[in-house]
């Protein structure tokens, strides 16, 4: 199989992108004036790679690229779901207790 005949599982570019755009924003954030900015910067990077993964996901499924995900792959990214859920809350919980310090 090709590269033109490769077939992509269902939401890789738009995770693609998306990891893309969290990577540029940090930059961005930056450029703006430090720290404050972050999380600005994290949300237009987001933005950013959502609209372009989405963009991407279109254009090739409708040139027949996109497959369905297969048992497995449903099993990884339920399991990176969940870490991501617990990443987030233990990030939180930090933030929280330094904020109360």
């Amino acid at each position: 199989m090709g590269k033109k005949n490769k077939k992509y599982p269902e939401g890789h570019f738009i995770g693609l992108w998306m990891l893309l755009g969290l990577l540029f924003g940090l930059p961005f954030a930056f450029a703006f004036g430090g720290t404050q900015f972050v999380g600005v910067g994290f949300s237009i990077g987001a933005c950013f790679g959502l609209i372009m993964g989405f963009v991407m996901e279109t254009k090739y499924k409708k040139e027949g690229k996109i497959r369905p995900l297969t048992n497995d792959e449903k099993k990884k990214r339920k399991i990176a779901e969940i870490v991501g859920i617990v990443a987030v809350i233990v990030a939180l919980a930090i933030f929280l207790y330094l904020v109360s310090l």
